[in-house]
């Protein structure tokens, strides 16, 4: 019995770091970059340069992970915010999915779609339509 729960203590240990790793909020590309949101080409490129050169992996042997996930952070800051019609585009959806704005998307259609024809409410209203299907000459 101890030696169960010792494996189950020792499972639970391991496995609470990685719980939180997904949760955590990505950041905003500003910020992983230090610029303002109206910052110009010039500010981007520059912030990315510094912060490349920061983080990349053989500048850091001694913290490779976190200058490994720092650096990729940054490559993927710089794809989006370098790039004027990426960066419109991030702009227009965090805007818009913003949670200071009050929405928010789960992913749900709520456009009112209804299908044609009359909702069937009961099993003998089914039955009864599927016992035509059978009477119908083909």
């Amino acid at each position: 019995m101890k030696n169960w729960l010792l494996r189950l203590a020792l499972t639970v240990v391991a496995l609470v770091p990685l719980a939180g790793a997904g949760s955590q909020k990505e950041k905003d590309y500003y910020q992983v970059l230090g610029v303002a949101q109206d910052a110009s080409e010039a500010d981007i490129k520059r912030a990315y340069k510094k912060l490349a050169l920061k983080w990349h992996p053989d500048k850091n042997p001694d913290q490779m992970e976190v200058a490994q996930r720092e650096f990729i952070a940054v490559q993927q800051a710089y794809e989006v915010l370098g790039d004027a019609d990426k960066r419109r585009r991030y702009d227009n959806q965090k805007a818009f999915f913003s949670e200071e704005s009050g929405e928010e998307w789960d992913g749900a259609d709520r456009g009112g779609f209804e299908p044609p024809g009359e909702p069937v409410s009961s099993l003998a209203t089914l039955t009864r339509i599927l016992n035509m299907d059978e009477l119908t000459p083909q």
